[in-house]
């Protein structure tokens, strides 16, 4: 699967469109035009923004393929019978059969998308084709901060957002971690990280012989540094493209 499915944007846009539709019922029962925000937040109760909060998390996390949907949808399903049983029992607005078949209505919409076997990838991120980081390959020294002596681990063959592969430089490297291990490491001077050994790998295709990190734990702080080092990656990346489409240029005007 190359692409988030369809159903997870579906659903994004569903439930922004029933948070947005409360007030604007509001709006319309109590005869409020669109500029009288205040008066129409004002006959507005608290379970109706109980709902909407609700609904706004299932629009995000939807549109994000999270697995918090597991938690948010039956969170929301609770807001929603919740406020209709007070409309039903106290409300003079709408009639209760109405109420009743948007209740149903709403439970039998999460549950099929919770059931949908097109969202089965929020149980196994590996199928999130979608989300895969752009790596960059760059030769970065690393160097290991958390034993008692520095290590020197290798260079980085590529990095990402979400983790890096690191070649080794001598053999005896790739008995210094092993698979599950965690540890702290300096990539370059600056940037100190906490990665967790996912895979060691042999020489394979244009990768050399190394292990693959995931970065774990990441502050605001380590999140930003990072950012910035794999942007002036991608700017050397796209400084290089267009040297090489203007080389391709003045070769075509030569010939």
């Amino acid at each position: 699967m190359k692409i988030k499915p369809l159903i997870f944007n579906i659903y994004a846009f569903v439930f922004i469109a029933i948070a947005v539709s409360i007030p604007i019922q509001v709006m319309f029962l109590y005869g409020h035009g669109a500029t009288d925000i205040g008066a129409i937040w004002s006959k507005m109760t608290v379970f109706n923004f109980m709902v909407m909060a609700s609904c706004f998390l299932n629009a995000y996390f939807s549109f994000t393929a999270q697995d918090d949907i597991k938690w948010s949808f039956p969170l929301s399903i609770g807001f929603v019978c919740l406020n209709n049983s007070i409309v039903l029992v106290y409300g003079n607005d709408f009639e209760a059969a109405s109420v009743i078949l948007s209740t149903f209505a709403y439970i039998l919409m999460t549950s099929y998308f919770i059931l949908s076997h097109e969202t089965n990838v929020i149980n196994s991120p590996a199928a999130q084709w979608w989300k895969t980081a752009i790596r960059y390959q760059a030769p970065l020294p690393t160097k290991v901060s958390s034993t008692d002596i520095p290590i020197n681990l290798g260079e980085t063959f590529d990095i990402s957002r979400t983790g890096a592969y690191i070649s080794y430089n001598t053999p005896t490297q790739k008995d210094i971690f092993n698979c599950g291990d965690t540890f702290t490491f300096n990539i370059g001077t600056d940037l100190e990280l906490k990665a967790k050994v996912v895979r060691k790998s042999n020489a394979v295709g244009r990768y050399p012989e190394g292990m693959g990190v995931q970065f774990v734990e990441l502050g605001v702080a380590e999140r930003l540094q990072l950012e910035k080092l794999l942007t002036s990656l991608r700017q050397s990346v796209d400084e290089e493209n267009m040297d090489s489409d203007n080389d391709y240029e003045e070769y075509n005007n030569a010939a």
